[in-house]
Order: C-alpha cells, then sequence, then structure tokens
C-alpha cells in the first residue's frame, strides 16, 4: 500500500485535460508518496523535486506511475 490510512494530502497539481496530473501524500510514518498521471498521447518527461532532492523521470502516453520515498533525517 503507497498511500496508507490516515495519510494526510500535501500537494496537487494539474496541468490541464491533456497534462500531467498529480498528487502527493505523507504516511504517518514519514513516508511520501507521489502519484503522477500522463493524460498525454506522447510520453512526459517531468521533475520531481523535494526539499534539496530531485528526480526525473519519463511517463509513458496514458500511464500512472507511484513514487514512494522516506525523507532523509535532517
Amino acid at each position: 500500500m503507497f498511500v496508507r490510512p490516515g495519510a494526510v494530502h500535501i500537494a496537487s497539481t494539474t496541468q490541464g485535460r491533456d497534462g500531467l496530473e498529480s498528487v502527493a501524500f505523507l504516511n504517518r510514518d514519514g513516508s511520501l508518496a507521489l502519484l503522477v498521471l500522463n493524460n498525454r498521447s506522447a510520453p512526459a518527461t517531468f521533475t520531481v523535486r523535494w526539499h534539496r532532492s530531485t528526480l526525473e523521470a519519463t511517463l509513458p502516453a496514458t500511464s500512472l506511475a507511484t513514487y514512494t520515498w522516506m525523507p532523509k533525517s535532517n
């Protein structure tokens, strides 16, 4: 399970009808879950930024991906 019971919604984005949509959650254990939907008829490359960390990813056309991670402690 990526988004666990008790998770808090922390962000959402939409880029229009034919763009990328995303929603992010913070789980009770501190882990993060990001769901990204590519509504486009072509692959889409995007960058995820969380504090000083970044991830670049490419989603195939009309696909959904889930990314999870545990942020580093300060």
